[in-house]
Parts: structure tokens; sequence; C-alpha cells
């Protein structure tokens, strides 16, 4: 089963995945999104793709060597990353807080 992991690669970049498989040196993920500050929203964090060139569904294959950590990710993250490369709406069990006072990802 797939899991979604934050990356960080050799370069300095944080990348949010869907991991389809781990080898010892290669891990495969689908729909990287790189994290990046929102200008529009200070204090936010915005998604862009990582990997341009593929096409949308095509796997990409990472070099072990190329990563310095891998992450599982919170619940609230992992339905961001859903929300955000598929458009599908999670429903959160969880009690909702003051306003601004959790992690959200903006695509815009």
């Amino acid at each position: 089963m797939s899991e979604i992991k934050a990356i960080r690669i050799l370069s300095g970049e944080e990348v949010l995945a869907r991991v389809e498989s781990e080898t010892d040196e290669i891990v495969t993920v689908h729909k990287p999104v790189m994290i990046v500050p929102n200008p529009q929203k200070p204090g936010s964090v915005a998604v862009v793709p990582w990997a341009q060139l593929p096409e949308n569904d095509t796997p990409i294959a990472i070099n072990r060597n190329c990563i310095v950590w891998m992450a599982p990710v919170s619940k609230g993250i992992e339905n961001e990353y859903i929300q955000s490369t598929s458009g599908l709406v999670v429903a959160n069990d969880a009690p909702q807080g003051p306003a601004g006072s959790g992690l959200k990802l903006h695509t815009d």
C-alpha cells in the first residue's frame, strides 16, 4: 500500500509524494509536489509540481543517494496533499481549532 511521505532531497527541496515502492537503491513516487513559502499568505506554504516534464501519472524513481530523509506526514497534511493533487476534499473527523491554528497548503 502506498503512503504519503515528506522527502528532503539532497538539493534542499522538500517534496510531498505518494511513495509507491522502495528498494535499497530506488524510491518510486507518484504525483510529487514541492513545498514552497506562499508569498500571498505569509506564514503559510503552497505546493507546486516538483517534476514539470513527466506526464501527470508517470511514476518517478528517485535514487536513495539523493534523499537526505523521508518521513510519514500527519493526517492533516496527507488530506491537503490529496486535495491538492486530485481535487478531492477529504472529510476531517478532528475538531476544528480557531482560525489560523493549523497548517494549510495552498495551490493558488
